[in-house]
């Protein structure tokens, strides 16, 4: 299923509110995977979130590094798989102009980074389907059923490949 704007998964994500952040980075020195509340989700295809403050010095890290984002509640009938281009926003200038476009509040608490994902892929799974009423229908569900136990259906919302935000 193709979806040409952004907000039906900014409203997913915005619903869900929380992920798991993991680094994909090669790097040596890489930002431990966390648990993150999402601040912002903007038209543009970015996610806006903090992180503790590493140990070690922010500057140490590369600016940009590759990143996913799992985001799943629990009772929720679909979860949300995002990979995408993080960037530690540490710069005041950079925060102060981020502010401004955002018309909200983003400045980190002390012990805290910014960071902003731009997405590149997004996963949706969801228990979409409506049992049908006919016959065919409920064969269909019931093969399904024993191939998928949890009835969830896996749609890459961009096609295969898809860079839609890159």
């Amino acid at each position: 299923m193709q979806y040409n704007s952004f907000s039906f998964i900014g409203d997913k994500i915005r619903n869900l509110g929380t992920a798991v952040m993991h680094c994909h980075s090669n790097q040596v020195l890489r930002i431990k995977s966390a648990v993150i509340d999402t601040i912002h989700v903007d038209e543009t295809g970015n996610v806006w979130f903090h992180i503790d403050k590493p140990e070690q010095s922010v500057n140490e890290f590369d600016r940009e590094f590759l990143v996913g984002l799992n985001y799943f509640r629990k009772g929720s009938p679909y979860y949300i798989n995002v990979l995408g281009v993080a960037r530690i926003m540490i710069e005041p200038e950079e925060i102060a102009q981020s502010i401004e476009a955002l018309e909200k509040e983003v400045t980190p608490p002390a012990g805290k980074v910014l960071l902003k994902v731009r997405i590149s892929n997004v996963n949706y799974y969801g228990n979409d389907t409506e049992p049908g009423n006919g016959f065919i229908d409920r064969i269909k569900n019931m093969i399904s059923h024993w191939f998928m136990p949890h009835g969830y259906n896996y749609k890459n919302l961009y096609g295969e490949g898809s860079n839609h935000y890159a």
